[in-house]
């Protein structure tokens, strides 16, 4: 950044002269993702220091390294923060719908597959040309900023148990690799303040939904599959509850997720909607 400094000089004897201004560049190192949790506070929560809450400062414009103004970033490059992990790498997800209606698999049979690794066909498609490789979406400078992450894919641990600890203990049965996913049952409980390890996802408008910065205005797919044998299913939020859809039947709303490097930086803006944080490497 650059400042404005005014200078003053003076003798032995108290005579002076000046001001004169100049300008003067000082870097700015910005904030890494650790420092980002210790400033924010932010609690540990299933492997992760996650941000909680109706509407916290995670904030961030992405996708343009054009955009060097907080308060020129677009609608199309608002993304909110998840949450940092344990190496310091921000996951972020869009703020707004790449769709409004995409169906999860088509080609995993009849129903579609519920395995995102194999790779599903929103997997693909949104890993591909439609949206990694899209300037309109990441251009060629901010998608050196993404990781190619572990995206962990398990379901509830037990089929008949949706409770948030059920997610829990289940996410981590199953992962495949990729630069582009979804969030997972797991981000989005923990996105509701009143959430709790014993609150049932599935029933009406039960705690995880109430003070939920990702909201629920659109039925919008997770990665997470409902783990059952009978037949391929996905969970997804809809309005007041969490509930399964048929993977290649049902059109839900997609809001990209991805990982950011660990030496990205915040080097602007507050986190705020309106100052949203920016990111250099």
């Amino acid at each position: 950044q650059t400042y404005k400094v005014h200078v003053y000089a003076q003798d032995g004897v108290g005579n002076g002269a000046g001001p004169w201004e100049t300008t003067v560049a000082i870097p700015n190192n910005g904030m890494s993702g650790s420092d980002l949790v210790n400033k924010d506070n932010l609690p540990d929560l299933a492997n992760m220091k996650r941000y909680r809450g109706a509407n916290p400062n995670n904030w961030v414009c992405f996708g343009s390294s054009s955009i060097t103004s907080p308060g020129s970033c677009d609608a199309n490059h608002k993304w909110r923060i998840i949450g940092i992990d344990g190496s310091g790498r921000m996951k972020i997800m869009t703020n707004y719908y790449y769709s409004t209606g995409k169906r999860w698999d088509t080609s995993g049979g009849t129903f579609g597959s519920d395995d995102w690794g194999r790779p599903a066909d929103l997997k693909t498609e949104l890993n591909g040309s439609s949206f990694y490789s899209n300037n309109t979406y990441i251009d060629a400078t901010h998608r050196g900023y993404i990781i190619n992450a572990t995206w962990y894919t398990g379901g509830q641990a037990t089929t008949s148990t949706y409770t948030l600890q059920s997610f829990v203990n289940g996410e981590r049965s199953n992962s495949t690799t990729g630069y582009v996913g979804l969030m997972s049952m797991v981000d989005f409980g923990y996105a509701g303040s009143g959430c709790t390890l014993s609150t049932n996802m599935n029933a009406t408008n039960n705690a995880c939904m109430s003070n939920n910065w990702i909201g629920y205005s659109n039925y919008q797919w997770s990665i997470t599959p409902y783990n059952s044998a009978v037949s391929p299913n996905v969970w997804a939020v809809r309005d007041g509850y969490v509930n399964i859809f048929t993977a290649n039947y049902y059109r839900c709303g997609v809001r990209p997720v991805v990982y950011l490097d660990s030496s990205v930086k915040i080097v602007g803006g507050t986190g705020t909607k309106t100052d949203p944080y920016i990111l250099t490497k």
